[in-house]
Formats: structure tokens, C-alpha cells, sequence
């Protein structure tokens, strides 16, 4: 299997070294993630919401991501992966929303962080 720049970010997380894959993503493994982009990612930052299984990527809200979602508080962490929380800018309702499904505005750490986490997520999940 080729490995990629997100493989070796996300392998290293684990205590991995270079050349090996990151671990699947099984239920021990999202805890130990999830620590992750809780220590790492900067809020608030502007995102914006992109519908889960569009046919075309289309974003269909802008959010103000405030921090994430407790996971013990999550009803179903890991079927529906690391939830982000904020509001949305139109109504300023109060949403809990999965990170996978939402773009910083800004480049910089923030994107990277989430593009590894839904790397991970998507390609690593048994």
C-alpha cells in the first residue's frame, strides 16, 4: 500500500514511525484520537458545512465552530465520528455537526488537521 503525507501525519499521532501506516480506526483508536484535534485545533474559526452525500460537493452553511462536541456526550461517537459544535451564521442556532463534513475558511493548521482527520476517518475505518 502507498502511503501518503496524511498517513505519516496520522501515524505519527500513534507514536508510529515514518514508513508505517497509521492504526485502523476502530473504537480504542478514535479515544485516543480524539485527543488530537482537541489539544490541537484553534477556535473559533469560520468553516463552512458541506451536505453529506451531495452529488456535488456544495457547501450548504457557513458555521462559527466554537470547540468540539464531548465525547461522552455523543449519543453515537463512533458511528458519527468527532462532532464539532457551533452556529451557524445565518440563524445563529447552536449546531453539533460532524467534523468530517466542514472546510476552515483559512488555510493553515486548522484545514490540515480536519482534511487528516477525515483521511483517517474515511480511509481507515473497519
Amino acid at each position: 500500500m502507498e502511503l501518503f503525507e496524511e498517513d505519516y501525519r496520522i501515524a505519527r499521532i500513534f507514536g508510529k514511525g515514518k514508513g508505517e501506516s497509521p492504526p485502523d480506526a476502530t473504537v480504542e483508536n478514535f479515544k485516543f484520537y480524539f485527543n488530537h484535534p482537541d489539544k490541537n485545533l484553534s477556535f473559533p474559526f469560520e468553516a463552512e458545512y458541506f451536505i453529506v452525500g451531495a452529488p456535488i460537493a456544495t457547501p450548504d452553511f457557513d458555521i462559527k465552530v466554537t470547540g468540539l462536541f464531548p465525547l461522552e456526550d455523543s449519543p453515537h461517537p463512533f458511528a458519527e465520528g468527532i462532532l464539532c459544535e457551533g452556529k451557524k451564521a445565518r440563524n445563529g442556532r447552536t449546531v453539533q455537526i460532524p467534523l468530517w463534513t466542514i472546510s476552515p475558511k483559512e488555510e493553515g493548521e486548522n484545514k490540515q488537521l480536519i482534511r487528516d482527520c477525515s483521511y483517517w476517518w474515511s480511509d481507515y475505518s473497519v
